[in-house]
């Protein structure tokens, strides 16, 4: 199924890549299982659940997709959302394992050569990433939009992005049921599976939306 942009333009899938759930991060207030309601009823193609220095193994996640009763071509995939102690929040995409807290960028992408890695809301609390950062060869995207940043913090990220020409995606950073913006990523090709999604990222086959999804 193909979803339009805010834009007008045509993406091939449209999944949520920043999501929190009670089972696995302490500061989450809703199930996996109900967060997978809510993003099946905004039309989403699929969600990755990217809890705190936890990946769900793909045991759990097929456990999830039978107890949550779901279309067989809803996406259920797991990332994880690390602190690393020199770039904050970071989402990893296509680690085989579970990442420490307080690690630096430099040592993911040592490690886990082959992930995905986003910066996460990088412009939270007035920040304002400099050019350099922003083009960080370790980093393969920047999260300009997600709801815990401010109106004015997501409009300067998606100023820097339409004047610089990043890598960017957006994210919901839903941690409980009562989450009414969402900002889920639009991906220009179909992706089955974490290493589609990866590559995505890394081949700049996504974007973010730019205004709430409704």
């Amino acid at each position: 199924m193909a979803f339009g942009s805010l834009s007008g333009e045509i993406e091939t899938m449209v999944i949520e890549v920043h999501a929190h759930t009670s089972e696995h991060y302490c500061c989450s207030r809703i199930s996996a299982s109900d967060l997978i309601r809510i993003i099946q009823e905004k039309g989403l193609g699929g969600v990755v659940l990217t809890d705190h220095h936890y990946l769900w193994s793909e045991e759990e996640l097929q456990q999830l997709r039978i107890d949550s009763d779901i279309a067989d071509d809803f996406l259920i995939l797991s990332g994880q959302e690390v602190f690393t102690r020199d770039f904050g929040d970071v989402l990893v995409f296509g680690a085989m394992e579970t990442i420490p807290r307080g690690v630096t960028l430099s040592s993911i992408r040592e490690r886990h050569i082959d992930a995905a890695i986003v910066w996460a809301h990088p412009y939270r609390s007035g920040q304002v990433p400099m050019e350099t950062e922003l083009f960080n060869a370790k980093l393969d995207a920047i999260e300009i939009i997600n709801p815990r940043q401010k109106d004015w913090e997501n409009n300067q990220g998606k100023t820097d992005w339409q004047t610089w020409g990043f890598i960017a995606t957006s994210g919901s950073d839903i941690h409980d049921g009562s989450h009414s913006e969402f900002y889920p990523t639009c991906l220009k090709t179909e992706i089955k599976d974490i290493w589609g999604l990866v590559a995505s990222i890394r081949g700049g086959l996504c974007r973010p939306v730019v205004g709430k999804f409704i």
